[in-house]
């Protein structure tokens, strides 16, 4: 039975066997795409891409399949990231862009993600329409020799690298690793920079199968081991579609995105480039990031998690810099959407400017002790239906007051809930946290 509900924190996503993830409901999700844009008058084409599943495919045809079957050109793109694919959306003036992927999760997921034609990620009142008319629409069957709509094929990749034609001549005295998590970003990045020979890539063979696998933003351990191996200056992971970055430093510490976007909102301060000398970030990020920014005199607005989210808070504060302390981050002056590929060469330009190893550049940020746990669970009732749960979560933040806070909350795309506690230090996170999860569990009960 299909759930009554598609869209998660950052589109649709779930196992590739899951019941609204099957060619007939990704065909007949394609088709009632093609039925908004009709209803709307606009004639215009759909542009598709995907990350490196193998399951990419099949959901591309499916889609291409509802999509044409009612008249909506496609635009295929092939292999891209999401950044790319939500740019070309915007230049080509398209009704929709799509993206296949399921972003940082295995390859036994995937999803799809969608932009409106000026590359944002789409309202939540139009994935409600969405949701609606999926839900209410009976099974699509049309004849698959007669689809009126076009199909075009380009290559994308062209126009995305030219973005990058303006690459640092210092960047030839550094030794960087990029770990591409055998995902979207291997191609380009390996395109990027074929002239460099000091930089390494590694997770950039991409089969179908091996995308998130031991690599990129969610398994940082390889690329450690390769940054000091090497010797490297400095490591640069993204996820399965590039929208998420994450720096090891020349030491082997992990960089994540709070620290990130620390560095990249005093460098836009002092260019005199920070609008409303304001940055947006969500609730998930540490209070260390507003101590960091403060005596700049850099101001912290908080966002729901979602990076369309964040995109939502940075129009309405004119703001033009957000992002999520898992490395999504957003300069809307480059970008409509998180692109890891430009954030990272923005990162890279900063350490190149400012001389020092990366280590000594992020000494500023004095980290916060925290604690954030993924607790699996399979089903996801209401929290304010669970009261021991609630009444931990009210203790604890009774206890912390302003030294701390303790947050409680399901993933969007995952069958996990997400605590994070932050304190004065690490041992009080851990009890705290350990507090929290015995009281879930007891509720919830335990994934076996």
């Amino acid at each position: 039975m299909i759930k009554d509900k598609l869209f998660g924190t950052d589109g649709i996503r779930g196992r590739i066997d899951s019941d609204h993830l099957q060619p007939q409901n990704i065909l007949k999700l394609g088709s009632v795409i093609a039925d908004i844009i009709n209803n709307n008058d606009v004639k215009k084409a759909v542009v598709i891409a995907r990350d490196t599943r193998s399951s990419g495919l099949y959901f591309e045809n499916a889609l291409i399949a509802g999509l044409t079957s009612k008249g909506i050109d496609c635009i295929i793109l092939g292999v891209l990231p999401t950044g790319a694919l939500a740019s070309l959306t915007r230049e080509k003036k398209a009704a929709f862009g799509i993206m296949i992927s399921a972003s940082h999760n295995p390859h036994q997921d995937n999803g799809l993600k969608f932009f409106d034609s000026n590359g944002f990620k789409i309202s939540k009142e139009l994935e409600e329409e969405i949701e609606k008319r999926f839900f209410d629409e009976a099974l699509v069957k049309i004849n698959l020799e007669t689809l009126p709509g076009k199909i075009f094929i380009e290559d994308a990749i062209g126009p995305y690298l030219s973005k990058f034609n303006n690459l640092r001549e210092e960047l030839k005295q550094r030794k960087i690793v990029i770990d591409c998590a055998n995902g979207a970003a291997s191609y380009i990045i390996s395109e990027i920079f074929h002239q460099f020979s000091n930089i390494k890539l590694i997770g950039a063979s991409p089969d179908g199968q091996n995308i998130n696998l031991n690599a990129g933003t969610e398994c940082l351990e390889n690329l450690k081991k390769e940054v000091l191996k090497n010797e490297a200056d400095l490591g640069i992971a993204f996820d399965g579609d590039a929208d998420r970055v994450i720096i090891i430093d020349e030491k082997g510490l992990i960089v994540d995105g709070d620290i990130l976007m620390a560095i990249m909102a005093i460098d836009l301060k002092n260019l005199g480039t920070l609008k409303k000398d304001t940055i947006v970030a969500t609730i998930m990020s540490s209070k260390s990031l507003d101590n960091a920014l403060a005596p700049f005199g850099i101001k912290v607005s908080r966002a729901d998690v979602g990076d369309r989210n964040v995109m939502k808070r940075m129009c309405e504060l004119g703001a033009n810099f957000g992002g999520e302390s898992s490395g999504h981050m957003i300069f809307s002056d480059k970008s409509s959407t998180a692109d890891g590929i430009i954030i990272a060469m923005e990162l890279i330009d900063i350490w190149l400017r400012d001389g020092r190893s990366f280590s000594d550049i992020c000494s500023f940020f004095v980290p916060t002790p925290r604690v954030l746990k993924d607790i699996e669970v399979n089903k996801k009732p209401s929290l304010d239906l669970m009261p021991n749960t609630n009444k931990a979560l009210i203790d604890a933040n009774t206890l912390l007051k302003d030294s701390g806070r303790a947050f409680l909350r399901y993933s969007g795309t995952e069958m996990k809930a997400r605590l994070l506690v932050e304190a004065q230090t690490e041992n009080d996170c851990q009890k705290i946290a350990e507090k929290i999860i015995w009281e879930f569990h007891q509720e919830i009960g335990f994934v076996e």
